[in-house]
């Protein structure tokens, strides 16, 4: 609860910065679903609101163009759709609407499973109950954890629960096998794999260690559990999303995000190596940015001479060093531009939050309780620099901004209207607050070929004139 005190300023704040853009794009596709059935949508993320005048706009979804269906809706397929269908399904149980707050506290549910798993994880390989007392706290305040757990809500950050399950079951089930266990690790590898990528990079770390560190029935029933749990999931989501366009539609779609996603996407004019430096430039200032206290605490241990404490630690418990941190570097280095967006290195969160708690209380023999709340002044500290609470953020932009224009919009268009822009690319935010999918033109010529060919009467133009924007109504070329 103080935890939830600590982001209480930024709540229901209107959707803005630092990725709150993928917070906007969810709760689109679980509107969508509400206003024209999860049922007619595939049972997948479409990014269309329900009015016929916000069919064949892609806002958003699609890369070549075409993930759509004949309704007109288009698709965002660049992970599997668990994450939508996890929140849409516990909204409809309580007769919740999709909105930005009933979202921000479901994560906020989903970060408290997560610090309970946390618990978990360190009571199986540390019996101090202290070091796992000091490590979910640790884990809570967090700068990634405060704001990732929180106020951004996608794929990338709901696949992280499911992480830590998998981690404190691969624990459990090495050292003994038994069908309920077995069950529950393919079960969670299937909807970890069926929720993103990383299910994926998972299951491959976890096999590794099971053909070159184990042997016999243990070594059997992780690797069949594993590739069962990812291949179902795999399996699930291909006949699902080739059901929408066909098969060779949506593979070419995922194949054109996953290149994309590892590759330098914004300036490859440098080669190669230039846009992997950046990358990997970027990657590494993130993981300062967000844990370079608990990487002064782990030098500190060093440092003050505690050295065989930490080292032990790390020797006695490879297997858990492992399997929470492989998988994430091998995603960094197969996805090294999508491992830009900062949001990443939440999947680190939970080996940091442990090794911070072991360096914490082996280095400090007396006052460790007051050490740890310096450990976490700093979290928050950060996360209120990042994440400024009030009007504007630390750059003095207007938080308000994508709300405002969106709402202007939406208050002009009429019904049966169908959306134009002029050259402009609305943020994905703009288009939540309007409630209205907004094609983007270059001429209003454009946009009346545009209502011609796909047979609607009018449509409102929004231009910019002198940095205002202003709007026109436009017809058809056949239109009345």
């Amino acid at each position: 609860m103080i935890s939830v005190l600590a982001r209480w300023p930024n709540l229901d704040r209107p959707l803005s910065k630092h990725h709150e853009f993928v917070t906007s794009i969810s709760l689109r596709v679980l509107q969508s679903w509400e206003e024209n059935g999860i049922a007619e949508t595939h049972f997948s993320p479409g990014m269309n609101y329900g009015a016929r005048e916000n069919k064949f706009i892609d806002n958003h979804a699609t890369s070549l163009g075409n993930m759509h269906d004949d309704k007109g809706n288009f698709y965002y397929i660049s992970h599997p759709p668990f994450a939508y269908l996890l929140p849409y399904a516990c909204f409809q149980m309580v007769g919740a609407k999709a909105s930005v707050l009933n979202l921000q506290i479901f994560h906020l549910l989903i970060n408290l499973l997560s610090v309970i798993f946390i618990v978990l994880i360190v009571r199986k390989i540390d019996t101090d109950p202290k070091v796992a007392l000091f490590s979910g706290i640790i884990y809570l305040f967090l700068p990634a954890t405060l704001w990732f757990q929180s106020n951004t809500y996608m794929s990338d950050m709901l696949v992280h629960v499911f992480f830590l399950i998998g981690i404190l079951l691969f624990l459990k089930l090495k050292d003994s096998t038994s069908l309920l266990l077995s069950a529950l690790f393919l079960l969670n590898l299937c909807v970890m794999t069926y929720t993103s990528w990383l299910g994926v990079f998972f299951t491959c770390i976890v096999c590794c260690w099971a053909i070159f560190k184990m042997s016999g029935a243990i070594r059997f029933t992780i690797i069949l559990t594993s590739v069962v749990g990812c291949a179902s999931a795999l399996g699930i989501t291909y006949i699902q999303y080739g059901s929408i366009a066909g098969y060779d539609v949506f593979l070419d779609q995922l194949f054109d995000r996953l290149a994309l996603r590892g590759s330098n996407s914004s300036d490859n004019s440098g080669g190669v190596i230039v846009s992997k430096t950046k990358e990997i430039g970027y990657l590494i200032f993130n993981y300062a940015v967000h844990y370079w206290y608990l990487f002064l605490l782990v030098l500190s241990a060093i440092i003050m001479g505690r050295r065989k404490k930490l080292p032990n630690f790390l020797d006695k418990h490879k297997s858990f060093i492992l399997v929470s941190t492989l998988p994430i570097i091998v995603l960094h280095l197969a996805l090294l531009n999508y491992s830009t967006h900062d949001f990443t290195v939440l999947y680190s969160s939970a080996f940091f939050s442990i090794i911070g708690a072991v360096s914490l209380l082996y280095i400090f023999k007396k006052k460790q309780t007051g050490y740890l709340m310096i450990v976490i002044a700093l979290g928050c500290i950060h996360y209120y620099v990042i994440n400024l609470p009030g009007e504007t953020s630390i750059k003095g932009i207007k938080y308000s901004e994508s709300m405002d224009l969106g709402q202007t919009i939406a208050s002009q268009l009429e019904t049966e209207e169908v959306g134009f822009i002029l050259e402009e690319k609305l943020d994905p935010m703009v288009i939540h607050y309007a409630h209205r999918n907004i094609k983007t033109v270059q001429s209003e010529g454009e946009a009346e070929i545009w209502l011609n060919d796909f047979n609607f009467l009018r449509g409102r133009l929004f231009y910019y004139k002198g940095g205002v924007l202003h709007s026109k109504q436009i017809q058809s070329k056949h239109g009345n």
